[in-house]
């Protein structure tokens, strides 16, 4: 497998953060982690899986006409603009050929590859984005049932390890759907990515036992340096309904914290865990939970929560290490892949 598409497969293990402190959707596309393959590998039924799913678009998932593939300089500098904007946060995914409204798929209109080739595609990014942008695949997904001689690109933007700039020389982040022009401080911390840790959790939930129609899990955390620099000390903060929240041992001291949500309640429990002295190299992974020292078990009761839950977050999360500047995002419960069946 060559290695941006290896690449875009780890991703799509990984919860990655928002800028900063903004607890705003991030992450690694909701449709995207309830799938089993990296958008590399996406077919035709994959992105038909996302209208009827209704997987909105977020702050790395972004639809796409196939009109948005042509060849004027607008165009061009739009499609900079999108996949740089992509590239100054956590990374994403864009589908060129899908029409949205109010930011939800909602059918295929594809792209005619006769015009709009997939190396036509390659080189308006190479060209425009600046600096050179590595680790960017594109994925030509044939649309036979859906638009038949047309395709949809599927592309598969990585985190970038410095600012990228657009055609027009500026700077962009995705925010609230759109990409928007970063202030010099969020330029500035970008460009630092490759001076300390990046902490980003990583998730999965393991079946233990059902009763009626309450299901209980085994949420299985790790922490993943995705940076350049070895970490010494780590913190990081899990919140979670109490609502859901059965066993947590092995963390720091609990404390009940006020969240408004509508679908889990408004008492949620915060689980600080700090480890001083913790040493996690670059691309080292530290798995929090095991089953013996450190445990954290939800319970789900399926008659109200769909275990596709997408709507509202059930897990915030904070990451500090060493002069990392502080990492956040969320999780849906539909984003937490599954080990073990169930």
């Amino acid at each position: 497998m060559p290695a941006s598409r290896r690449q875009a497969s780890r991703k799509l293990a990984i919860a990655y953060p928002l800028s900063g402190s903004n607890l705003t959707r991030y992450n690694e596309g909701v449709c995207a982690l309830s799938m089993d393959k990296p958008p590399s590998e996406w077919t035709e039924q994959d992105l038909l899986s996302l209208i009827q799913s209704g997987a909105e678009e977020q702050t790395d998932l972004e639809y796409k006409r196939g009109d948005a593939l042509t060849s004027n300089v607008k165009a061009k500098n739009e499609i900079s603009k999108d996949v740089s904007a992509l590239a100054n946060g956590a990374g994403g995914v864009i589908v060129y050929g899908m029409v949205e409204e109010q930011h939800t798929p909602r059918q295929l209109d594809g792209v005619d590859p006769a015009q709009v080739t997939k190396e036509w595609l390659e080189q308006v990014i190479n060209g425009r984005v600046r600096p050179r942008l590595a680790g960017v695949y594109i994925n030509l997904v044939a649309l036979t049932a859906s638009a038949p001689g047309k395709v949809a690109y599927v592309v598969s933007v990585p985190q970038a390890p410095t600012a990228h700039q657009a055609a027009d020389k500026r700077y962009y982040k995705r925010f609230n759907f759109e990409s928007v022009p970063m202030e010099d401080y969020e330029i500035r911390d970008i460009m630092n990515r490759m001076k300390h840790p990046l902490i980003i959790p990583s998730f999965s939930r393991r079946f233990i036992d059902r009763k009626a129609t309450v299901c209980e899990y085994a949420l299985n955390i790790s922490l993943v340096n995705k940076g350049a620099v070895s970490t010494h000390d780590v913190k990081a903060v899990f919140t979670v309904p109490r609502t859901v929240s059965k066993v947590v041992k092995g963390f720091d001291k609990q404390r009940i914290i006020e969240i408004p949500s509508r679908l889990f309640g408004n008492q949620w429990f915060e689980n600080p865990l700090t480890a001083v002295g913790r040493v996690i190299f670059p691309e080292d992974d530290w798995e929090l939970t095991n089953g013996k020292d450190r445990d954290f078990v939800l319970i789900v009761d399926t008659s109200r929560i769909d275990m596709n839950e997408t709507r509202e977050p059930i897990l915030l999360w904070k990451t500090y290490a060493d002069d990392m500047p502080p990492q956040s995002g969320q999780v849906m419960l539909g984003e937490i892949p599954s080990v073990g069946g169930q």
